[in-house]
């Protein structure tokens, strides 16, 4: 069994009749305009053409790309076949149906999947909507564990061994992929980089896999307003050196390797490629800069927000009662609320706010459903000292919740406080 590395998450995995691709991100910024890939995708839209198949883990633009997706060619697309975890919203799955793949499979949840005789695949999504792939083949057994990071203690993650058997090869995260403080917090992001380390390591503890892929990290934030967050992710090199003193071989791959499953490999060649692209982001950063959006065409926009919050889930008393969530924003040096009727203008100081935002980013929160939550993820914001940054989280969670074909109920509004509850004990 085979694997070349496509970039990030992405990878072909060969195994005789079947070539099944994952996460295929080859080009272009994610997140609104938020990262970028660290290195150069050397695997071409051509090359789909011998692809059998591919798999999707979730809907993010680093996993699920739809503008790399239409530059594969039509008639390369036909003969390929798209796996994607059952989801309530389908979108995906529509997408991929009117894109003209030859075929959309949906993957029940837990259960074993046949591709051919000697090769299966199983799927299951976590609460989040992120989703693992086990693949079994040849005798081998390759866990794809991605951007799932709710299994976070040793039963669950037990568990999961459990219900796939033995794993040879393990694919994690290594580094943070969200918000990790404002530019003074340099020693918070350092602690949450140590964290994905110890997360990997536990991980191999329980797995007991003969080999770990690090990967889903080769990213850099490209944004004027998020730069600062490259000061403390995890370099692969050193994640390469974090991991030598456990029980397992880490091999590190760069665009174009290929690597057969239990031959040797030489990681540290990669690793000096991906030195050379670090030190071009630390030297010399090419960012993107953003266009400043009017007061009122924001207010225009954060009115259609609200007035879709109100038609996606019916007028509930309960969204009504909401307090309003403070936002500076950052380039008209303006404060406004957000409430449940709009946007109006405001005196707090930048200070007292929930946030400090600039219009473009707060703007793509009111123009998306998964606005909210590309927010938090490219991290195109600050958290000033005197707010509550849980006020603007509770506007956004509605429209998550709608962008994954859920409706907000008074249910949602016990899960998401014991998920707060949680998160403030356990993390």
């Amino acid at each position: 069994m085979d694997i070349k590395w496509i970039n990030h998450a992405g990878f072909l995995l060969e195994s005789k009749e079947v070539k099944l691709v994952c996460d295929p991100w080859i080009e272009g910024t994610a997140f609104d305009n938020g990262w970028d890939l660290l290195s150069k995708t050397l695997f071409k839209y051509s090359d789909f053409q011998d692809v059998t198949h591919i798999w999707f883990s979730h809907e993010h633009p680093d996993h699920f790309s739809p503008s790399n997706i239409k530059k594969i060619p039509l008639d390369t697309r036909k003969q390929i076949t798209v796996l994607y975890q059952m989801t309530q919203d389908k979108k995906v799955i529509r997408f991929c149906q009117d894109a003209g793949f030859k075929g959309v499979i949906e993957l029940p949840p837990s259960e074993w999947l046949n591709i051919n005789s000697d090769f299966r695949i199983m799927n299951q999504s976590d609460k989040d909507g992120d989703s693992w792939l086990a693949i079994q083949a040849e005798n081998l057994c390759v866990l794809n564990l991605n951007d799932v990071v709710s299994y976070d203690t040793d039963a669950e993650l037990s568990k999961l061994n459990n219900l796939i058997g033995k794993i040879d090869v393990l694919l994690t995260q290594f580094s943070y992929a969200n918000w990790v403080g404002n530019p003074e917090d340099a020693a918070f992001r350092k602690h949450c980089a140590d964290e994905k380390i110890k997360i990997a390591k536990n991980q191999i503890r329980i797995f007991q896999p003969k080999y770990v892929i690090p990967f889903a990290s080769f990213v850099w934030f490209c944004n004027e307003e998020n730069y600062y967050l490259n000061d403390g992710t995890n370099k692969i090199g050193d994640v390469y050196d974090a991991l030598a003193q456990e029980n397992t071989t880490t091999i590190v791959m760069y665009p174009n390797d290929k690597w057969t499953i239990g031959s040797k490999f030489n990681s540290e060649n990669a690793i000096s490629k991906y030195d050379i692209d670090y030190q071009k982001i630390e030297n010399n950063p090419v960012l993107i800069k953003n266009k400043e959006i009017t007061l009122p065409e924001l207010k225009t926009a954060a009115n259609n927000y609200v007035g879709s919050i109100i038609k996606n889930n019916g007028s509930i008393i309960h969204w009504k009662l909401r307090k309003p969530a403070k936002i500076y924003l950052t380039d008209l040096d303006q404060s406004v609320y957000l409430t449940t009727k709009g946007l109006i203008e405001s005196k707090e100081p930048k200070y007292n706010c929930d946030i400090a935002v600039s219009t473009a980013a707060i703007g793509y929160c009111f123009k998306f459903d998964w606005g909210g939550n590309t927010l938090v993820i490219n991290a195109r914001f600050e958290k000033p000292v005197g707010g509550n940054f849980t006020n603007i989280e509770n506007y956004f969670y509605i429209s998550n919740l709608n962008n994954m074909g859920k409706k907000y109920s008074l249910m949602r509004i016990f899960e998401n406080g014991f998920r707060r509850l949680k998160r403030k004990f356990i993390i």
